[in-house]
This record gives structure tokens, sequence and C-alpha cells, in this order.
């Protein structure tokens, strides 16, 4: 339930924070010819500033598509009138719209042409005012670090101009960002000083997206009771806002929350009822002043959060008649935006009263609307006060549709539609997996990544898909046998799952641990189900898609109470099933560059061990070595330029991190960012294929943090290899140094395939007494093409 407040809070809230004034993009074409008369540039202008005008208009009444058709064409007129602040304005204008409607980084694109103008105008108020509504679009854009040093800085010349608006403005958008990294007291004061600002400028509409930030945050932080006084006062300053598309917002946004507190703060029934009561009020406030302005796709969004009340009082079928209403005028207004969370919604209500093929039709309409704007969606997951993923914010769509599908064909005797209905509910899961890790590393890498890959339906007599999907009440896990799919229900949630998996990751990331009794009990959940069938099917390569935690731990330490996973089968990782390209490796004729660090740099430790494991790599392969001074960004990218490697070898520090801006590889003299590798992989003038292989033997994630390992697992197709081995913690760099020193001996001189060579190499490593515990050799993934 929490997971679908967060989905309709990042919606709607998102365009209530203060409105930031600026855009950019091209002013379009040009209207006026440069030889034209004076009269004709008169009334060229007069144009602009009618068209300015209707942009105006149409953005109070919530019409951005109209608003933007006009405000691109005053920018126009401007420009070839030499308006120059009136061309400001119109793009100023047009970065709020674009702003609003979650498209932050067209409104960037806007603001840094006004910028450029006012500079050239000299106007240093101006560029200020520009540069606040930049510090907010690099929040919104994901950059927090940046948008907080813009925004010190200008708040620091809004204290001089004793604006008060301005003043508000710049700590109400602060305040966000403390919000969106948890820093809630932080972002209280500064709230609370926003909105003492806006009383004294006697700004209804700023005070109301002040109260509105405060009352979310107080949810945020559990104190319900000052939520529910400030959104008792959005109501009282709303009722003396004249009508337009803000003050329906607003209603909109008091009521939802008052929804929020209805069902977090409590069973109390004499508090239900008056959050009940509050919301109820709020909504049908905006529905009737969406009606007076005739505003559909305002009526649409109350009208879903009506239907979303009576959901919550288990009135399902009066809330499918308001659902239903407001997809109607969705659909009317193209608004593919409201549209899929109202068939979420109805997808809901439909499960709830037991119709579970018009659900599932309902869930399907959903992810269709989803996808048409999913790229836009992942830039406007940013929108507001709280950040969420693209996972968290529309993760339950595919979910819940996949749970759907799995019910309906463990449900059923046809084998036709049994597999019909697993195909479906992976590839449900799929397109998230995709989507998300495109979301992660923000780039077009995954869908250029899909377009090529020929995806994992073929992958031979002896190799096995286990596609693990968590859902709230049970694990399901698809296992392909001979092309065909085979499901399991295990009944453990997803939320027991989740505690063992952290629970063993701590304990298998020390030495000294005890961790079977955790080994033993995944390997009951995930493994014996199906243990039979792989017997039957002689599997010995697992190719495990794994989701959420599982991505954290490493499936080679699962136990059966007498051995490990890895003494039984080769063990491959992957992002996706759409996002491997099988391809057969020939490790006998190959070029490796391999780079490392054994000295101290930059502070990090020093790993001695890494000479070792340099000087064997040059027996096996060869090899162009980069070692410590050498191992620099330039060098590494004029090998690359030059020299099409089929593996690249880095034994150094690395780090994955939840933001992939923070994850990086230690060189002698930088980081590397993720961004980095990616440019420096990509850059082979002869290269016809991909780099077969990326090594990087020293690399962490922190325990317990999915997104980080999300980094480690897309981290081959970021980087635009076809496979990757790397680990989930660092571990002694003398284990680290022998075991993949051994990796590439089994990979060169036996000529087998590279899911084999780790399985070997992990053995070899566990006979030593000094390295048997897992701490020591498990970590190590074999991630994408495993052949």
């Amino acid at each position: 339930m929490k997971l679908i407040h967060a989905v309709f809070k990042s919606f709607v809230l998102g365009g209530l924070f203060l409105y930031v004034i600026g855009a950019s993009g091209s002013p379009g074409l040009a209207l006026v010819d440069q030889g034209s008369s004076s009269d004709q540039k008169t009334e060229a202008l007069q144009r602009a500033d009618q068209s300015m005008s209707l942009g105006s208009a149409a953005f109070r009444s919530g019409n951005f598509t109209e608003a933007v058709k006009q405000w691109q064409a005053a920018a126009a007129l401007y420009n070839d009138g030499d308006k120059v602040t009136a061309h400001i304005d119109a793009l100023r204008r047009l970065a709020d719209a674009y702003q609003i409607t979650g498209n932050n980084l067209q409104a960037l694109e806007y603001l840094l042409q006004a910028e450029k103008l006012a500079a050239g105008q000299g106007d240093q108020e101006l560029q200020v005012r520009i540069e606040s509504s930049k510090g907010y679009l690099y929040h919104l854009t994901g950059d927090t670090a940046r948008a907080e040093k813009t925004l010190e800085e200008v708040l620091k010349s809004a204290r001089t101009s004793q604006d008060p608006v301005f003043i508000a403005s710049v700590l109400n958008n602060l305040g966000a960002i403390h919000t969106s990294r948890k820093e809630f007291e932080k972002a209280l004061a500064i709230f609370q000083e926003s909105l003492e600002y806006a009383r004294s400028a006697d700004n209804s509409s700023l005070q109301i997206k002040c109260l509105l930030n405060l009352a979310t945050l107080l949810c945020e932080m559990k104190k319900f009771p000052q939520a529910a006084d400030y959104l008792d006062s959005v109501i009282a300053l709303a009722g003396g806002l004249e009508s337009s598309h803000e003050k329906i917002l607003f209603l909109v946004s008091a009521g939802e929350l008052y929804g929020r507190l209805l069902v977090d703060s409590g069973p109390e029934e004499q508090v239900r009822k008056k959050f009940l009561l509050q919301a109820n009020e709020a909504l049908k406030k905006a529905e009737a002043e969406a009606t007076l302005l005739n505003d559909s796709r305002a009526m649409a969004l109350a009208l879903g959060y009506l239907g979303r009340l009576y959901e919550i009082e288990k009135r399902f079928e009066e809330a499918l008649q308001l659902t239903q209403r407001g997809i109607f005028l969705a659909q009317q207004e193209n608004a593919p935006d409201i549209l899929y969370k109202l068939q979420w919604q109805t997808g809901r209500l439909l499960a709830a009263v037991k119709n579970i093929d018009g659900a599932i039709s309902a869930y399907r309409q959903s992810t269709f609307n989803l996808n048409a704007i999913r790229q836009d969606l992942a830039e406007g997951c940013n929108k507001g006060i709280i950040r969420l993923s693209f996972r968290d914010t529309v993760g339950p769509i595919y979910f819940g549709l996949a749970d759907l599908l799995l019910r309906r064909s463990a449900a059923s005797s046809d084998p036709q539609k049994v597999a019909a209905d697993l195909e479906e509910a992976r590839n449900a899961i799929e397109q998230l997996k995709a989507v998300e890790l495109q979301d992660y590393f923000q780039d077009e890498c995954i869908t250029a990544l899909q377009a090529k890959s020929a995806g994992l339906e073929s992958i031979g007599e002896n190799a096995s898909v286990i596609y693990p999907i968590l859902l709230q009440d049970r694990l399901e896990l698809l296992v392909s046998f001979e092309g065909k799919l085979k499901q399991y229900t295990v009944p453990v949630s997803a939320g027991e799952l989740t505690d063992q998996v952290y629970r063993f990751r701590k304990k298998l990331e020390t030495p000294s641990s005890r961790y079977l009794l955790h080994a033993q009990k995944l390997y009951d959940w995930l493994i014996r189900p199906l243990e039979e069938d792989l017997k039957k099917y002689n599997i010995n390569t697992l190719i495990f898609v794994p989701d959420g935690p599982l991505r954290t731990i490493p499936l080679a330490t699962l136990h059966d109470g007498e051995q490990f996973l890895v003494n039984r089968f080769a063990l491959v990782t992957t992002p996706g099933l759409s996002l491997t390209d099988p391809h057969p490796f020939d490790p006998q004729d190959i070029y490796l560059l391999a780079s490392g660090l054994t000295e101290s740099v930059q502070g990090f430790p020093p790993l001695p061990s890494v000479s070792y494991e340099l000087e064997e790599v040059q027996k096996i392969f060869t090899s162009k070595v980069l070692e410590d001074s050498s191992f620099t960004r330039a060098n590494v990218a004029r090998e690359l330029e030059t020299v099409p490697y089929e593996v690249v070898h880095i034994a150094s520090h690395g780090q994955f991190t939840s933001d992939p801006r923070n994850s990086f590889l230690l060189t002698h003299e930088d980081k590397l960012t993720m961004d980095g590798l990616e440019q420096l992989m990509r850059l082979s003038k002869f290269r016809e294929e991909p780099v077969e292989l990326l090594a990087l033997s020293a690399c962490q994630t922190a325990a317990g943090d999915d997104r980080a390992a999300l980094g480690l697992a897309g981290v081959a197709i970021k980087a635009g290899a076809r496979s990757a081995l790397a680990s989930l913690w660092f571990v002694s760099d003398e284990a680290t140094s022998l075991l993949v020193t051994e990796f590439y001996r089994q990979l060169h001189n036996t000529g087998t395939n590279k899911a084999k060579a780790l399985q070997y190499a992990q053995l070899y490593i566990m006979e030593k007494p000094e390295f048997n515990h897992p701490a020591y050799w498990s970590p190590f993934l074999l991630i994408g093409n495993w052949l």
C-alpha cells in the first residue's frame, strides 16, 4: 500500500513545489524575415505579446501543450524582433511548462538559453534568478550535489535582495534536496523558514506550496497530527484563491495526503473518519473547480483519487465507477501519464472483486501506456521532494501483472494457456529490469543492447535459466528446461526472503562467521524445489536472473547440507534475459590489456599481490600491462584506441554504490566513473566486436544495497562488454590474485567456457585451508555471456 502511495505522490506533488520560472530549448522557426519592414516587425511583436498572453491562459488552465506552443511562437518572434528581455521571459516560461510536466532536461536546455541572453544584458539579478531555477532542475535530474551548491550560492544573493518571495523560493528548493537525502530535521527547519517568508510576502500560493512540502515531509517522519494541521491550513488558504489549474492541484494534493494519513496514522476509528472526510471534501472541491474550468486533466486526477479513497474503504464498485470516469477523461485528453495510473487502479479493483481476467487486461493496458512514456517517467521520478527510483515508482505495476498471471497459470490445466501466462509474467518483469538498469545508469545503453541481443531462449542442453520473482506473499521460480518454462511456487514472503538474504550477506563477508544455516535455508527456497528436474535434465550450468536482494549475494554459496552449489554447477548471473548476448568465445589467441595498482594512492591501501596477478596474466595471454604510475586514463585510452583487445583486466580498488555517479574504479591519478569507463571501452577504431570480457578483481558493493548490486550486475552492459568478472565485496588481494589467475589458466589451457573456468577457479581456492571460507572465493560473479 505504501508503494501505491509513493507512485501517486510522485506524480501529483511533483508539480507543486516552487515552480521554477525559466527554461531552455530551441526558440522555434523564425517567423520574421531579417529584411522585414518596421511595420512588419511591430505587427510580429504584437503577435508575440498575444502568444504570451494565450500561453499564460493555457498554463493556468492546465493546457500545458498549448502553453508550450504559444510560448515557443512568442520566443521565436521576440528573437527576430530583438526583444531580448521578452525573449528571456518566454524561455523561462517554457522551462516552467516543461518542468511541471516532468521533462526536466528540456526545461534545463531552455534555461541555459535564457541564461546566455541574460548574461549578454548584464542583468545580474535576472541571472541569479535563472541560476536558482537551474539549481532546482539539477536536483530534479539527479545531480543533488551540484543543485545544493548552486542554491546555497543563490540563497546568499537572495537574502541580500530582501525579496521574501525569492528567498522563500530558494529555501523551498533547498528543503526538497535535503528531504530527498532523508535529512528530515534539516529540511523541516528550511521549509519552516520558507513558510515564514511566504507569509511575510502575503503570498497565498507560495504559502500553500510550503505547507504541502511540510505536510509531505511530516508524513515521511510519521508526525501525522502536525501534517494534518498543515493540510488544514492548505484547505483554508486554497479557498481564497481564484479558480485555476494550480488551485485544483493544491486541493488534489491535499486530498491525497489526507488519504495517506488515513492509511498510515493508525487504527483509531475517530481519527480515520476525520481524515476520510477531509480527503473526500478536498477532492470533491477539486472536482467542482475542474468542472467550473472544464479542466478534464485535473478532473481525471480528482476522480482517480476519489476512487482511491473508496478503494481504501473497500467500496470497490463505487471506486470502479469513479476510476472509469477518470479513465474516460484521461483518454479524451490523451494523457497517458494519468491514464496508466488509473488503469493500474482499475486492475487492483477488479482483482479485489475476483475478476482476474479483467484485472489482467487492465494491468496490460496500464503497462502499454506506461511503456509509451517510460523514458519521460524515468526522468520524472525525481520530481518533488521525495526521490524515487523508476522501480519504486512503477515496479508494483509490473509485479502486479506478473502476480495475477502466475496465479492464473497455477490454477489452469491448459498447457498452452499456462505456457503463455508464464512467458508473459516473465516478460513483464523483464521489461522492468531493462528500464531499471537504464534508469540507474541514466543512458540508452540498455536499449542499444536489447536491439542486438539474441536473448536466452536457446542456451544449450545442459544449462537452465532460473528466474526468481519475489512477490509479497510468495516466491515464484520460473525455470527453463529444454526451452520450456516450468513454475515452482515457494511459500516464503518477499520480506522473509529479504531478511534472510541480508543476514547471510553479512555473515559471508566475515571469514570467521558461521553461515551454513542461512546458506541451507536459501538453498531450500531457491534450489530444493527444482532439484529433481535439474538431475532429470542433466543440468550442469545455472543461469540466474536475480532480482532485488538476491543481487547482493553470490548464489554459489547456497548449501544443500553436504556441499555448495558451486560444487555441482557452473554459475552465471545476468541482469536480464534480453540483456545478455550469448556468443562463443575462443580464448586461445587473444589480446589482453591488464591494468593495476600495487601501491597506495588517493588514500586507498596498497594491493601488493597485484604484481603477481599481472605477471601471471602475461604468462597466459599476449598482454599489455599498465602498472601503478602507467595505469592512467590517458594510457588506457591510447591502448584501447589502437588495439582490439578481447579482454580488459583491471586489478584495482573499485566501489559500486546506489548512485552511479559515486561508483568508480581507481586509476593512479584519479577515479574512473562508470561514464568514463564506458567512454574508454568504446574508443577502439578497429573493433568490429565488443570486448569479450571485462575483469574487475578488487571491487565491492555495500551489504544490503540492492541498487549498488544492480550497478555491478550492469557494469558489462554499461562498458559495452559481453561479460564481466567482478566481486561483490573486497577480499584478500592474495586470494583474489590466485583466483583470477587460475580462472585465466582454466580458460586458456582447458578451452572451457567462462562459467566453467570460474567454477574450477573457485573450487581450486576453496581447497586451500587459508581460503576455504566463502568470504574469500564466493564474491566473484560471472555476469553476462558465459560461453
